[in-house]
Order: structure tokens, then C-alpha cells, then sequence
């Protein structure tokens, strides 16, 4: 047997199992020699890296292979139903990905995506202990303070509000002093030049001077005190007709308890903003009512988000920066260091990063951006915004007979807003002359108000020294706004933006039989006997306003080939001309009620409409009849609508535009005498920025629903304006406006 040394050794005898196989990675490395025996050791692979998935994109080099390892992903907080079911959430908002797939109502504990449960436990007891140690400051103030102020105090308590908001009232001011500052509450305004009621409005039938309480409470007396004729109506009646509106203040406990600082960054003064809210809903929103108040609000405070979102917040205060008297430079729309800027601009930035997602809060916001565009005479590009909100509201099946949305509230909210904006967009169609967006009202009809009070949110107002609370009558508003618009849609469905001759007399007479049928229908609250508030008379103006655009060019004819007036006759034989006169006179009537009672100060931007209407109807009247009796009462009225374009002009700079139409329409004399009661010291800076800030395609000066509206554009006539010398000696006055 021959001895077997180094390399020479014989291979081991075999074992039954192949022979490992050298590693491919094999590189010669000691690590991989053959074991002592001769059997090659098993090769170790590498071990696979954690890199991001960016990484690996940007990654040229070959991978390993191996088994690669998923990082799990963790959520701060989740949502109800995943938590119940033990289910992993993916965190998205408004719903997650499992409540999305099962069509369940997402919510969650915390209020922002980054809060956790236990943050949002640490936020809930910090509140329950500011509320119990609100509730020991309040029992402290009612023993310690005087029996007035604690009666004060218990006055406050009963009448809805809460603990917080008390002691923050008594802290921030004697109770009895901020009681003695209360807002101007003259008995009425005086009319500008001739302070009297024109006699010729007087002289035919009149239901807003027959018996109307406003026209007696705001005219005939010389005080604030009842009408002696109005002992039929409850003494709860009386306060409204005697105080302007602008100087009550809404009831509602969460406006002064919530913060809106939690829903924008723009600003942390949360009082600041809560005037802001406040402001939104005394004046605007009871006309275009585009969120459900109070779902909104309850929302707001808690920190949900299936009705308020900081889209929709941002967008709310943007739009009641127009309105709030406190900010200096409101109308600067363009101005980057005006507040309401600067969250018309958040809303923006925060409406791209929504872009198409279905959500309620969305689709008003995209409504009311809309708005804000409109009062900045930008309207042509405001429009985009409610075209693609109607997009989303008929992705979420809004105006359908069933609705998706399994929770009650959503139902009923998404029912409310599909009506509101079928009412807003119908309004813009109309005074627009333009094809309507949404072609049929919802499905799901509204509710009778007097039948179902409950169904519609409601405003209680408070006016100075007087503990009564009155209610804004919003059901009643909303419904009777929407029926008319039901009939104003169907008919700009088949006549606008097609060719003139559709629309036929035929037409127009059953849209003329409608609504006025509608109208003597009215709910006694909003009757010419009963009617008070802003809204309520907006809608009579509203109702004369499509009389008068009914009827037309011809009876406009008929009407300036008489002698320049036109006497009643019995109703049932009056003449198409005689119609049209009398509508234009109850037009006025109203205005002037409302001027009386509430003043033009305070920002309705809606009422710029009618007042435009008539002051063009009233200028054309004095170019027709220039040796008319009525010249002089002809002349008041269309000082008083300069004035009240100039007064909202303080508020939003479309009406500035339109001031300047009205005052380029007239002739010397009357500028002269304008000049006395609205004067205009920024007319050469306007000239200087008017062509670059006007984006509007609203027809001002059109007569008729037939009339073509494409020379009476409001771009357009400021155009031309601009050729205009204002400051002429002339009596010539320009032909467009």
C-alpha cells in the first residue's frame, strides 16, 4: 500500500449524496475553502441592503438576490371602524381605504392626520379641565359680582351660552359698559337730494306702501316707536321694523367657542376670525346658504371633517373679509397684504391639492371661490371653479333620487347643498343671460319650512338692549328662492345661448303666468305687508327684476312712445307697458325700503344687481323724456342707486366699476349733484387700474331676457369707458351705459 501525502490524498469513499457543487460566487477568499474533510462548505450569500425605493430607482448597479424585506408602515392614529375590526388603516381623510371599499362612515379621534391617539386623549382632557375650571370661574362670578351683573350673567347663561364664553365676556369687559356701546341704530336713513317718498310711486296701486309695516315703521313716523296700526301683528314683530339689521348679532353659543385658528394658518387670532364667521352668516349666507350652518359649526368645534375642512374655512374667510367693516383695504382683491388674500390664496393652494376628490366640503368651497371672484368683477374665471364643483357633486350622485351616503346628517347635508347650488348657479345663468349648468333641480325635492322647521338651519339674532331673540326666517327664504328658480331654469334651458327667436312670446307669457302665481303664494312672512329683513326684500327685488325682463323690449317701446307716464288701470285690462311700469315702480319701492330700514354700507353684493337695473331703467327714462314732471323724482332715484354703488363699494371693487358707469351715464348737472352725497377722489387711479383687474362678462345694461348680451358685457363698457372723459364740461353722456 503506497503512502498518500499534499494533494495526492485519495477522494473520501462515497456518502450516498452528491457532492456539493463550488459556489458561483465563489472568489477564492479563505472564507470559502474546503473544509479539512475535502466537502466544500456551503456558500453565504450577502445579506440584502434596506435602501428606499428612490434609491433603488436611481440605482444603476445589478441587485443581489435574496429575499427582500417590506418596511412596514405605521399610522399615527386610526380610524373607528379599523380599530374595531382590528384592522390595519391606511390613515387617509376623509375616509381610509377600508371604510372607502365598504362604503362606511369614516371617523376619526384626532383632528390632523399627525395626531395620535394619545395626543388626541392629552387634547380631550385639557378640555374637559379649561371647561371644569370655566364652570368654577362662572360660579365664582355669580357670587362675588354685583346683583346686576349676576343677573346679567344668569341672562346669559339660559339664553344658549356656555361657561367659556361667559367668563371670557365679563373678563374682556364690564358687562354693563359693552351693553352701553351698542352699534348705530338710527331710526331710518334719509334719501339723498329730495329726502321724500317720489309721489308718482304712490299714486298707483302700491302693496309696499298700502299697509306695509317697513314703509310705516320706517317713514310715516318720526320716532322709534310701533305703528299704531300694527296692533294685529305680535309685539315680537316690532324690533325689526324699527332697528337696522346690521346692528343685531346672531345667537349661537359655537360662535364663540370655536377656532378657526385650528383650520388655517393665515392667522391665530381666533377672535378676529369668529367676527369673520359671524359676519359670513349675518348677511350673506342666508341669500346663497351653500353649507348647512349647523353641521358646519358642530363640526368646526369637535374637529371632524365631514362638513368643515380648512378648504372650506379658508374660503368662508376669504369671502367675509369683503364683508367685515374692521379691515381697512378689503376691496383690494390684488393686494397680497389684505388678509382676505391672502386665504383666497390658501384656499387656492388647498383646492389644487383636493383636485378631484369627491367630497362635500369641496364642492362648496369651489362655490364659494366662485363668489369671491364674482365681487372682484372676475367672474369669468370664478366660473371654472363652479363647473368643476358640479363635477364632483355628480360623482357623489348629489342630485339623484337615492344618495349613496349611508349616514343620515350626510344625506340630508349633501340634499341642502345640491339645492343650494342649483339655486346659486341658476342666479348666475339668469342675470348672465347664459345656458344654466344643471339642467333639472335634484331629485329629492325640499321639504314644506312650515311643515318641517326642523329640516332647515335657522339664525336667531339678538338686537341691542333687547333680550328677545328673532329668527332670520331661512327655511322660509331658501324654499320660496328655490321654486322661483325652478321656473327661471327650465326656460334659460330652452332660450339662452341659442338663437333669439326661441324665445317666443308664448314662452314668456307662461313664464310670466308661473311666476306670478308663485308670487301671490308667498308664505304671509314674506308678504309686501310683512316683509323686513335684507333677504326677504332682495327677494321681491329678485321677482320684479324678472318681470321686467320678461316683458321686454316691446313694452320698453310702448312704454317710452307715451307721454312719459303711464296711469294704472284696472288689473285685469292693463297693457304689457302698464305691467312693466308698475313693475319698475314696485322695483324702486323696495330699494328704497331697503335703503330706509338698513342702509347700503354694510356689504350685500347681490343687491348691486337690482340697483344697477335701476338706475339704467331711470337714465334712459330722463333721455327719453328730458321735459318729463318726473324728471326731478327721475333724477333722486338714480342718486340714491349711485350713492348705494358707492357705498358698497367700500366692500368689493365690482361695484366700484359699476359707480362709474352709473356716474358716466349721466349728464353734468346730475354729476354735480351726486357729487354732494358720493364723492370720487380715486377716480384717476381707478382709470389707471380698472383694465387689468376687470375679468367680468356680466350684462349690465340688458332690457330684455331676449336681448343680445354680448355688447352689454361689463368688460366691454369699461373698455370703452376708458375713451370716455369723465370730467367733461358736456351734457353729452356716453350711448353704452
Amino acid at each position: 500500500m503506497s503512502t498518500m501525502s499534499g494533494s495526492n490524498s485519495p477522494s473520501p469513499p462515497f456518502s450516498g449524496r452528491p457532492p456539493l457543487l463550488p459556489s458561483p460566487f465563489y472568489t477564492g477568499s479563505p472564507m470559502m475553502q474546503p473544509s479539512p474533510s475535502g466537502r466544500p462548505l456551503r456558500p453565504l450569500l450577502p445579506a440584502t441592503e434596506s435602501v428606499s425605493s428612490q434609491d433603488r430607482a436611481s440605482s444603476d448597479e445589478p441587485k443581489m438576490p435574496g429575499r427582500s424585506q417590506q418596511k412596514r408602515t405605521t399610522v399615527p392614529s386610526a380610524c373607528w371602524n379599523c380599530r374595531k375590526k382590528k384592522t390595519k388603516c391606511s390613515a387617509e381623510r376623509p375616509r381610509c381605504a377600508y371604510c372607502t371599499t365598504r362604503d362606511l362612515e369614516c371617523v376619526y379621534d384626532t383632528i390632523a392626520a399627525a395626531e395620535t391617539h394619545t395626543q388626541a386623549l392629552k387634547r380631550k382632557f385639557n378640555e374637559i379641565q379649561d371647561e371644569k375650571s370655566a364652570y368654577s370661574d362662572v360660579y365664582e362670578l355669580l357670587r362675588n359680582r354685583p346683583q346686576a351683573e349676576a343677573e346679567n350673567i344668569l341672562q346669559r347663561i339660559r339664553g344658549g351660552a356656555d361657561a367659556q364664553s361667559v367668563v371670557r365676556h365679563v373678563l374682556y369687559g364690564d358687562v354693563l359698559l359693552q351693553l352701553s356701546l351698542t352699534p348705530e341704530t338710527r331710526f331710518r336713513y334719509d334719501f339723498p337730494y329730495i329726502t321724500e317718498m317720489p309721489s308718482f310711486l304712490t299714486q298707483s296701486p302700491n302693496p309696499y306702501l298700502e299697509g306695509s309695516l317697513v314703509y310705516e315703521s320706517s317713514f310715516l313716523q318720526s320716532y322709534p316707536s310701533p305703528p299704531q296700526s300694527t296692533s294685529v301683528v305680535p309685539s315680537r314683530f316690532n324690533t325689526p321694523y324699527l332697528t337696522p339689521y346690521h346692528a343685531a348679532t346672531i345667537v349661537d353659543h359655537r360662535l364663540e367657542t370655536v377656532k378657526p385658528s385650528r383650520w388655517t394658518s393665515i392667522s391665530s387670532d381666533d377672535v378676529f376670525m369668529r367676527k369673520l364667521l359671524h359676519d359670513y352668516l349675518l348677511y350673506d349666507w342666508q341669500w346663497f346658504p351653500m353649507i348647512h350652518k349647523d353641521y358646519f359649526l358642530d363640526d368646526m368645534k369637535s374637529g371632524h371633517q365631514r362638513f368643515c375642512s380648512p378648504l372650506l374655512v379658508n374660503a368662508i374667510l376669504a369671502h367675509a373679509s369683503h364683508i367685515h367693516q374692521g379691515i381697512a383695504n378689503r376691496t383690494e382683491f390684488w393686494n397680497p397684504r389684505n388678509i382676505g388674500y391672502q386665504f383666497l390664496a390658501e384656499a387656492k393652494r388647498l383646492w389644487e391639492q383636493e383636485s378631484g376628490e369627491s367630497r362635500l366640503t369641496t364642492i362648496q368651497a369651489g362655490l364659494l371661490i366662485n363668489t369671491i371672484y364674482n365681487v372682484s368683477g372676475a367672474d369669468s374665471i370664478g366660473w371654472a371653479y363652479s363647473i368643476q364643483a358640479l363635477t364632483l357633486a355628480h360623482k357623489l350622485g348629489m342630485f339623484d333620487a337615492q344618495l349613496r351616503a349611508t349616514s343620515r346628517k350626510v344625506r340630508h347635508a349633501q340634499t341642502f347643498t345640491a339645492w343650494a347650488m342649483f339655486l346659486f348657479q341658476n342666479h348666475n345663468g339668469w342675470y348672465f343671460l347664459r345656458p344654466p349648468l344643471i339642467n333639472d333641480p335634484p331629485k329629492i325635492p325640499l321639504p314644506d319650512p312650515v311643515e318641517h322647521p326642523e329640516w332647515y338651519p335657522e339664525i336667531w339674532v339678538r338686537y341691542p338692549l333687547n333680550e328677545t331673540l328673532w329668527p332670520a326666517h331661512c327655511g322660509l327664504l331658501f324654499h320660496a328662492n328655490c321654486q322661483l328658480s325652478i321656473y327661471l331654469n327650465d326656460y334659460g334651458r330652452q332660450c339662452f345661448g341659442r338663437d333669439e327667436r326661441l324665445h317666443s312670446r308664448r314662452l314668456r307669457q307662461e313664464l310670466y303666468e308661473k311666476v306670478t302665481t308663485w308670487y301671490t303664494k308667498l308664505p304671509e312672512t314674506l308678504t309686501p305687508r310683512l316683509v323686513v329683513l335684507p333677504g326677504h326684500l332682495k327677494l321681491h327685488m329678485h321677482y320684479f327684476n324678472v318681470i321686467i325682463y320678461i316683458l321686454g323690449t316691446e313694452a320698453s317701446r310702448e312704454q317710452a312712445s307715451s307721454a312719459g307716464y303711464i296711469t294704472a288701470g284696472k288689473v285685469e285690462e292693463r297693457t304689457p307697458a302698464q305691467i312693466l311700469w308698475d313693475a319698475q315702480a314696485a322695483l324702486e319701492t323696495v330699494i328704497r325700503l331697503y335703503y330706509l330700514r338698513h342702509g347700503f354700507d354694510f356689504l350685500d353684493y347681490w343687491i348691486l344687481q337690482p340697483i344697477i337695473s335701476l338706475a339704467n331703467l331711470r337714465q334712459q327714462y330722463m333721455r327719453d323724456h328730458r321735459e318729463s314732471p318726473l324728471t326731478q323724482a327721475m333724477r333722486s332715484t338714480v342718486i340714491l342707486c349711485a350713492k348705494g354703488l358707492k357705498d358698497q363699494g367700500q366692500n368689493v371693487y365690482l361695484s366700484q366699476a359699476l359707480f362709474r358707469l352709473v356716474r358716466a351715464g349721466m349728464f353734468q348737472e346730475d354729476r354735480d349733484i351726486l357729487s354732494r352725497y358720493a364723492k370720487d377722489d380715486e377716480l384717476e387711479e381707478f382709470k389707471a387700474q380698472q383694465a387689468g383687474r376687470l375679468r367680468s362678462v356680466w350684462p349690465v345694461n340688458i332690457v330684455s331676457v331676449a336681448d343680445n348680451p354680448e355688447k352689454q358685457r361689463l368688460t366691454r363698457l369699461i373698455d370703452e369707458l376708458k375713451v370716455f372723459q369723465l370730467d367733461s364740461d358736456s351734457d353729452d353722456v356716453p350711448d353704452t351705459p
